[in-house]
């Protein structure tokens, strides 16, 4: 069938016959490959095209559909009174929480192989007695039994049966809740509390319970089985009086020997490094550095002594006292420790890395063995690491640096105002639009959103990221990288990033992931970071590692006891204010994280409609490492004087008001 368009081609034609002219006058017009794609009428689909049916086919789907036989559900009276009591409750339940549990459980009882898994004609099976005793047990666990509503065991005519049968399953997946500290949400108590529990199904967990050999042993599985839990549930029963102290064990011994300096080896240097808690580098142990001397000095200093950096009678006389009982943490501090225990994954992963933010410290674990130990530099209180779990992916060598919003605004739009063009090219950054790099001299700055310029910095002595970054991509976008700001590491509580987690040594954890992980040759990593290498380099992989962000201000102490830590962020003081009672929304609304991200959501409003929202007051203005350092700080690194302490501070200029404009344009010349 010929189209339209030909059809009217050809009208034309003996039109143009008729008029004299001859074919060959006659132009068609150009056609474009477009011409063919055809264009349907507004708001109207096109129909599918179908197939025409063979006549087998035709045939055959006149043919009756045949049914395979099923055979009939058996619903025993004790199975129907169990599902007439769910749909009983669950025209007066008013709790969302309560009615979706229920919902559940009517799913289970009236499929086709769940059920009764508590009760038989006549009465309860053993394994409900068992799993009884052992949530009346909840205690040791520091578990309220109470919230799990455990029913009598006594009843035996049906309807009784079918509500006892009913109560027990939901008193185990209340167990199970608890036992995953689902008491609360962690994201109700901080936004920057961001751990997933995952409890079991309910099927699931219903049927392995009532079919274990030992139920009691099934539920206790619920809990964590990590060592230092299990050292916080003793230390809860200690605290409680349900269990009566341990002694603790003497650390062995340190026998008078010569006077050793920085620079010797000698077997007491382990010993004194173990009982300083000063770990050291991979076969360095009896080596004594510098750092142990600068640790030795502030024991001494402690101590009232005289601070010499060597290991002497002195020192040793010191170090064989006994040491003193430390003070036992409150209860509900260890309730607190234990609950976000129960938040982690049961898993923690064969090969993990353990960032514990109130210890400044990270460590590579493998196989339940530290294999590299690190100090780290966490979030400002007011701009915390968050607390989660995630995966490490790859490395990037030789990374780009953001360049952050507060910079942009403060520093670089007023000379890029001012026609300095060259401030990006001085200072090693650039602008990239559409993985191209943009000449800074094409934007008409006057009325351009620098917010929306993509500015970088590429490797170099300024850039805060350093050597390399290690990724693990989450919402929150938090890595952990290398930093210039090597000294900040010398601090004892190191709160001075704004989220990412600043490694003092990142080149030696790159060459254990390399070595112990990967299987890959560490001679591979100066050659990524020399003068050849790919700037922004990215290295994915094989072997993915698990990476734990956590907060625990109680860990062990080599002794057998517990070392309390300062609740650096507040979440000791949050969580046992929830455990005590208090109005998750009242907490809530004391929560930095929700504070912050009120307060970034009111500049964002206000910078949609008013230049003089990017007008900051001097000093308020932070980023760092990570694109959150202070800007003053970052100013001087360039090798800008800093102001005088008596400087009279700059009076805050107001641009004018001006015409809403959203989204935002970047006009180019």
């Amino acid at each position: 069938m010929r189209s339209s368009k030909s059809v009217v081609w050809g009208v034309a034609a003996v039109l143009f016959s008729v008029s004299g002219a001859s074919a060959d006058d006659i132009v068609p017009p150009v056609r474009t490959w477009t011409d063919d794609i055809p264009v349907g009428r507004p708001y109207v689909k096109p129909p599918v095209p179908v197939r025409p049916m063979t006549s087998e086919q035709q045939v055959a789907a006149l043919q009756p559909v045949a049914l395979p036989d099923l055979a009939p559900l058996d619903l025993k009276p004790l199975r129907i009174g169990i599902l007439e009591e769910i749909t009983r409750r669950k025209a007066d339940e008013r709790d969302p929480a309560m009615s979706a549990q229920l919902d559940e459980l009517g799913s289970i009882y009236g499929g086709e192989v769940a059920g009764p898994f508590w009760v038989k004609e006549g009465g309860f099976v053993e394994a409900a007695r068992q799993a009884a005793a052992e949530m009346t047990r909840a205690g040791d666990y520091a578990l309220d039994p109470t919230v799990f509503h455990i029913p009598s065991l006594d009843a035996d005519d049906p309807s009784a049966l079918a509500r006892s049968e009913l109560d027990m399953s939901l008193a185990i997946i209340a167990y199970a809740r608890e036992a995953f500290g689902l008491r609360f949400e962690p994201n109700s108590i901080s936004l920057w509390l961001d751990n997933k529990p995952q409890v079991p199904p309910a099927a699931d967990l219903l049927a392995r319970v009532s079919a274990a050999a030992d139920p009691g042993a099934e539920l206790r599985k619920l809990h964590p089985s990590h060592p230092t839990f299990e050292a916080l549930r003793k230390a809860y029963l200690v605290a409680t009086g349900k269990l009566a102290p341990e002694p603790r064990e003497l650390p062995a011994q340190i026998p008078d020997g010569p006077v050793l300096k920085v620079g010797d080896d000698h077997p007491d240097v382990a010993l004194v490094r173990q009982r300083l808690d000063l770990p050291a580098a991979e076969g360095k142990a009896t080596h004594f550095d510098r750092e142990l001397g600068d640790e030795i000095r502030a024991y001494m200093r402690r101590n009232g002594k005289r601070r010499r950096p060597e290991i002497n009678n002195d020192l040793r006389a010191l170090l064989n006292r006994p040491p003193p009982l430390p003070k036992a943490p409150d209860v509900r501090v260890i309730e607190a420790n234990m609950l976000r225990w129960r938040w982690l994954p049961r898993e923690l992963g064969e090969i993990h890395v353990w960032n514990n933010i109130p210890e400044f410290l990270t460590r590579l674990y493998r196989g339940g063995e530290i294999i590299h130990q690190e100090r780290i530099i966490v979030g400002q209180p007011g701009q915390q690491t968050p607390i989660f779990s995630d995966t490490m992916e790859h490395i990037v060598f030789k990374p780009q640096w953001g360049v952050p919003n507060s910079i942009k605004i403060t520093d670089l739009l007023p000379r890029l105002r001012g026609g300095d063009h060259d401030v990006l090219s001085r200072r090693g950054m650039k602008i990239v639009k559409d993985g191209r790099e943009v000449d800074a001299g094409r934007i008409r700055w006057d009325n351009t959103d620098i917010r929306y310029i993509s500015i970088v910095q590429g490797p170099s002595a300024w850039n805060p990221l350093g050597e390399m970054k290690f990724m693990f991509p989450n919402r929150h976008s938090v890595y952990m990288h290398d930093t210039t700001s090597k000294g900040l590491f010398s601090s004892s509580e190191r709160t001075f990033s704004h989220g990412c987690i600043r490694v003092r040594n990142p080149r030696k954890l790159a060459e254990v992931i390399f070595r112990d992980v990967q299987g890959w040759d560490i001679e591979r990593i100066p050659e990524l970071l020399g003068r050849a290498g790919e700037e922004n380099n990215t290295v994915e992989f094989d072997k993915k590692i698990a990476v734990h962000n956590v907060y625990f201000t109680l860990i062990p102490d080599g002794a057998g006891g517990l070392r309390q830590l300062r609740d650096v962020y507040g979440h000791d003081r949050r969580i046992v204010q929830a455990l005590e009672g208090k109005s998750l929304r009242s907490i809530a609304d004391n929560d930095p994280a929700r504070i912050h991200k009120r307060r970034v959501e009111e500049i964002e409003r206000s910078t949609r409609y008013d230049n003089s929202a990017f007008r900051s007051a001097p000093g308020t203005v932070t980023a760092s490492d990570d694109g959150e350092s202070s800007f003053v700080a970052y100013r001087a690194s360039l090798g800008a004087p800093r102001p005088a302490a008596n400087a009279r501070p700059q009076r805050t200029r107001h641009s004018r008001r001006i015409v809403p404009s959203w989204p935002p344009q970047i006009s180019y010349d």
